[in-house]
């Protein structure tokens, strides 16, 4: 894996320690959680978060709850600037993570919903997601560029290992009077939905039907008046998207 030597232009925080070879995802997860806020960094930083994911410097590598916390793990790359996203889709892209349709999209950036349909399904390959369901905890990212997330004790920090360096973001789990809105079978489900997982991959996870799990996010997209996996994420973290007012 490429590390960054100092005297390349890419701003990278600083890294608080090396620690051993992490090569497994267990041992990078375990990696994340002691780490985690270990090297605290101000919203200034949070905001490149974002943009060094759509320019392709960041990559996500893994998503995981652990105790009471959402943690998402993002790698550093030795990709260029340029083998990102265009400006264009990079402006389509974040409306679909902050939640917008693509009929809202379309309106907005004038752009044919097909165009939308195409420019997500790019974005998505681009980054090397294989669903929109993957890109779900990208928003924790965009929305941390917009919102500190306080009431969700949000944290950014980073750690090195002989495998490279990584990004940690986390938050404590969504506040247990938005969850009040649904079943304990539900906030499960939600809670899958946030780290990213489909509703076949969930369905495995909970060992139950795929029927009963789409029945299940129908509900919970109801209770939060969201229309899709990305407004629910803002719902759950109490933010709104660009188009959407949050429900009372």
């Amino acid at each position: 894996m490429h590390t960054l030597a100092p005297s390349e232009s890419r701003s990278v925080p600083p890294i608080p320690q090396l620690l051993p070879a992490a090569g497994t995802l267990p041992e990078l997860r375990l990696a994340t959680v002691d780490n985690d806020g270990a090297l605290g960094q101000p919203l200034s930083e949070h905001e490149s978060i974002w943009q060094q994911l759509v320019r392709r410097e960041l990559t996500l590598r893994s998503t995981f709850a652990h105790g009471e916390r959402f943690y998402v793990l993002l790698q550093y790359t030795d990709l260029a600037n340029g083998e990102g996203l265009t400006l264009r889709k990079r402006n389509v892209f974040e409306r679909v993570v902050l939640g917008d349709t693509g009929r809202v999209t379309g309106q907005v950036l004038g752009l044919a919903n097909s165009t939308v349909a195409s420019y997500t399904l790019n974005s998505l390959r681009k980054l090397k997601l294989r669903s929109r369901e993957r890109a779900v905890p990208l928003a924790l990212a965009l929305h941390l560029s917009r919102h500190a997330l306080t009431d969700h004790d949000a944290r950014a920090s980073s750690f090195l290992t002989p495998e490279g360096r990584f990004k940690v973001l986390s938050l404590r789990n969504p506040s247990t009077s938005r969850f009040a809105l649904l079943t304990a079978a539900e906030r499960g489900v939600a809670s899958l939905v946030m780290l990213g997982n489909s509703n076949s991959e969930i369905a495995i996870n909970r060992n139950t039907s795929l029927h009963t799990v789409e029945n299940q996010v129908v509900s919970i997209f109801r209770k939060f008046d969201a229309s899709n996996r990305f407004q629910l994420m803002s719902r759950l973290l109490g933010v709104c998207s660009t188009s959407t007012t949050c429900p009372q």
